[in-house]
């Protein structure tokens, strides 16, 4: 990743499915990952010797571009399945070999398979110093033995050989002076270059023992043998050895047939094709082998076919898809596929200089033509996110972003130092037996707000230390411009994408990227914890600035859930992530059952197919099986006519309602004991449901509790109320006009700041509503009048202030659920509010189980 931060601190934070696999995330001790891997800063994985390090990605590379040239020379003579012999060929989505080729060489083709086309093909590019090596081919119809060796640079540089290889090369060395012909002949296939699609090449050497011999192969004894072939000259007398390199044929051109081609010519095709996706063998997944290069450089890499439950060391790349319009393309050995800008840049800043990357990339990896390898790749999302040695998701990045990360990470670094000071005061004194811990030396330290020194030599590096403005306060101050963008910030799409929640709660090691900045999931939690505390207690009303933050806090707290092994039901997490968007409104569903302790029921299978109306009521059905009915009606709001009126429409933001858990503290159950009783009628839409009819609406408010109309609404509830002829002596009529309106709450559900009851908090309001109006009508009357009228002004602006301060507790339970609500009476007498759609002459009910 090129001009980025890296800041670390240190401090860690129902029914079966028969035919698959539990699609649901496995639970996980984070210890569980640390023997696959850890990954550096940039991707790159560490924990393997030097010597071992991505060499099956590499070497599967080079037997891969080796495997197109021989198709390109030897035409449909040439078969993968027979001839490719390595295991590695699994990777390019064929099957395993046979047991019995378990140690074969990278290829093995003979003479007559191939009406000799092989024989002619390696007499044409390869060298040898094996005396009459041609004729000896051309006479003894042998098998040739293709071990392939790769190079990720030029021709001379090291690489990796195996010790099998190095015994076949000696055990198959050509007798030109035996009896008999040579049946069995080795050849070293040396790929260079195997990072460039402009500089790639191949070298042939035909009965390579002869590089050893001469010492032109040097070896070098570790995990493998690594070797590097230096200039092989010729004997005197004799001619030089040819030494013409043949061109791998990484561009593929549009219509290109299987027969005989030129190398060359299939390089220099500018008319490039499509990636052709292979069906993926059973239990497998692909993997992006991602190529280096510069910042500005055309993506190239290689996809691979992996076992889903394999040892390989992979990162995952969290992004938004932004438009979905694929103007952007990365070049593979087999094809190109196009990708969207927002992927190329996250590939970019992914893409390292020098080394390669593995990658799992949701757009490259799943061939998204393809409806039925989706629905089983959906499956298997949750793992594959937890098999990661690390999760990268990228934020949109901005000027202003880099600004606010960087503040975010200088509130968790002033907090640890905190910490560690704080610590350090607790620790008993040193006696004389123990030695005094040195002081700091002068222009090390800070002092904070609490008195706590600072110790800047541990400060992190590349970290800017705290401005003054803030540098005795644990944040910024609420009136620095800095909450803008951080409000900008975290409106993000990427904290709003239906997959980022399986994908960052799945994760291990989660690490967001932004402009310059590459920041650990752990501590910008950490930081937005001690954030929302302190906006939280500052008594202002930033109820506003806190809703943005609120998808990235939901996220932050399912991941300690999931650390507890606790798990939601589906519906429950259906509900919590309302918000979340997708391109397509099913995966709001899918991408979900991961995460659900109901998620492997057979009913979830996720689908590509089917209109999403049947999709919708089948999950429907299993919840009114699991006896979560009632929670459903809750929820059902008015979906208008696509669904049935007792379904919720889960693909879309979620409508008022007063039926919250423990909202406003109150709980209801106008059925007492009774349980739910419904079903599903068979082959319908309808659900039956047990239940009583209570009365009709006779009475409607014209005006509903939106704030521009609580004038006009607590009105009209004072006459509806007073017009119920309730005894004058009772203190009935005066509850039921400030406790109906908000539905009984005895609190609202967001703190806000006050100590008053709500009773209190009603009658407040009422005073703002007549104030407010007095002072609108002193502002008409005093326009164009003198200093007087501007004093009465001051006035009646003061006690409205103050009228409003006192009736926020009231506002604020008003305001949570039942916005835009309306006031209703019904013919016996009972009142109550319901939503906007309410009409006169409809009949109210509940249900047991209300």
């Amino acid at each position: 990743m090129p001009d980025i931060t890296c800041f670390t601190s240190g401090i860690g934070g129902g029914g079966g499915l028969p035919n698959y696999r539990d699609r649901r995330l496995p639970i996980a001790n984070a210890k569980s990952n640390q023997s696959r891997g850890e990954a550096d800063d940039f991707g790159y994985f560490t924990c393997q010797p030097d010597e071992l390090r991505g060499w099956g990605d590499l070497q599967h590379l080079g037997e891969h571009m080796v495997s197109k040239v021989l198709r390109a020379n030897l035409g449909q003579e040439y078969d993968p399945e027979r001839h490719w012999t390595s295991k590695l060929r699994t990777r390019s989505g064929y099957s395993h070999p046979v047991t019995n080729l378990a140690n074969a060489a990278s290829f093995t083709i003979s003479h007559s398979e191939t009406s000799e086309l092989i024989t002619r093909f390696i007499i044409q590019q390869g060298q040898s110093k094996t005396p009459n090596w041609k004729q000896e081919l051309q006479g003894a119809s042998p098998v040739y033995h293709l071990d392939v060796v790769v190079s990720g640079r030029g021709r001379t540089s090291m690489f990796a050989i195996s010790s099998c290889q190095i015994q076949r090369i000696r055990n198959l060395r050509m007798q030109c002076t035996a009896l008999e012909p040579n049946r069995s002949v080795p050849v070293l296939v040396q790929v260079n270059d195997v990072y460039s699609a402009e500089e790639s090449s191949i070298d042939i050497y035909v009965d390579p023992w002869f590089l050893l011999d001469s010492n032109s192969l040097v070896l070098e004894e570790e995990w493998l043998f690594r070797g590097a072939i230096h200039e092989v000259h010729a004997q005197p007398g004799k001619k030089r050895l040819r030494t013409e390199r043949l061109t791998v044929p990484w561009r593929v051109p549009v219509g290109a047939e299987s027969s005989r081609n030129n190398g060359m010519t299939l390089r220099s095709s500018r008319n490039q094709a499509e990636y052709p996706y292979a069906t993926l063998s059973p239990g497998n997944t692909r993997l992006l082998y991602l190529l280096p290069g510069e910042m500005g450089d055309q993506l190239h890499g290689v996809i691979v076919q992996v076992p889903h439950e394999g040892t390989e060391t992979y990162s995952a790349v969290s992004y938004v898809w932004g438009t979905g319009r694929r103007t952007q393309k990365i070049m593979t050995p087999d094809g190109l596929v196009r990708i969207t800008v927002s992927l190329a840049s996250c590939l970019r800043h992914l893409r390292h200089k020098s080394e390669p990357a593995l990658l799992w990339v949701d757009a490259i990896c799943i061939n998204q033509s393809d409806n039925e390898e989706k629905a089983q790749q959906v499956r298997m999302l949750a793992t594959i996110f937890q098999r990661a040695v690390a999760v990268y998701g990228f934020v949109t990045s901005s000027k202003m972003s880099d600004a606010v990360v960087e503040m975010l990470m200088q509130v968790r670094a002033k907090a640890i130092q905190q910490e560690i000071c704080m610590t350090s005061r607790t620790r008993p004194k040193a006696t004389n037996s123990q030695t005094p811990e040195p002081e700091s030396s002068a222009g090390e330290d800070k002092v904070t707000d609490d008195g706590n020194r600072l110790n800047l030599d541990q400060w992190p590096k590349d970290l800017p230390t705290v401005p003054m403005s803030w540098s005795k306060r644990s944040i910024p101050l609420i009136t620095d411009d800095i909450w803008t963008a951080v409000g900008s910030f975290f409106a993000d799409s990427w904290f709003r994408r239906a997959w980022i929640i399986q994908e960052t709660v799945a994760a291990h090691k989660l690490r967001l990227v932004s402009g310059r900045w590459v920041v650990d999931w752990n501590d910008l939690s950490h930081a937005m914890e001690i954030v929302d505390r302190e906006v939280l207690v500052s008594g202002a009303d930033f109820s506003k600035l806190r809703s943005t933050w609120g998808p990235f806090m939901c996220l932050a707290a399912q991941r300690e859930w999931e650390e507890r092994n606790s798990r939601w039901c589906l519906l429950v997490l259906l509900e919590n992530y309302r918000h979340a968007q997708s391109t397509l409104a099913r995966d709001r569903l899918f991408s979900l059952l991961g995460l659900a302790s109901d998620g492997n029921d057979a009913a979830f299978e996720p689908d590509y197919s089917s209109p999403l109306r049947d999709i919708l009521l089948r999950f429907a059905r299993v919840f009114i099986r699991q006896g979560k009915g009632m929670q459903l009606l809750y929820r059902a709001g008015l979906t208008g006519n696509c669904f049935p009126s007792w379904m919720p429409d889960w693909t879309v933001e979620r409508p008022s309602s007063i039926s919250d858990p423990l909202n406003g503290g109150m709980l209801f159950s106008a059925s007492g004991s009774q349980h739910s009783k419904m079903t599903c009628a068979p082959d319908s839409d309808e659900l039956v449901v047990e239940g009583y009819a209570v009365d009709t609406i006779e009475r409607v408010s014209e005006a509903s509790n939106l704030e521009n109309e609580w004038r006009d609404y607590f009105r009209e509830i004072d006459e509806m109320i007073e017009s119920l002829g309730l005894d004058p002596n009772s203190n009935l009529a005066t509850e039921l006009k400030w406790r109906v309106p908000i539905a009984g709450a005895e609190h609202p559900t967001v703190a806000v700041p006050g100590d008053l009851d709500m009773e209190t908090s009603y009658k407040a309001l009422q005073k703002f509503l007549v104030v407010r109006q007095d002072q609108a009508r002193e502002n008409l009357r005093s326009s164009g009048k003198g200093n007087a009228s501007d004093n009465v002004a001051i006035v009646h602006r003061s006690d409205a202030n103050r009228m409003r301060e006192q009736s926020s507790i009231y506002i604020s339970a008003l305001k949570d659920r039942v916005s835009g609500w309306r006031f209703i009476v019904t013919e016996k007498g009972y009142t109550g509010i319901a939503p906007p759609s309410v009409r006169k002459g409809q009949t109210k009910s509940f249900q047991a189980g209300w």
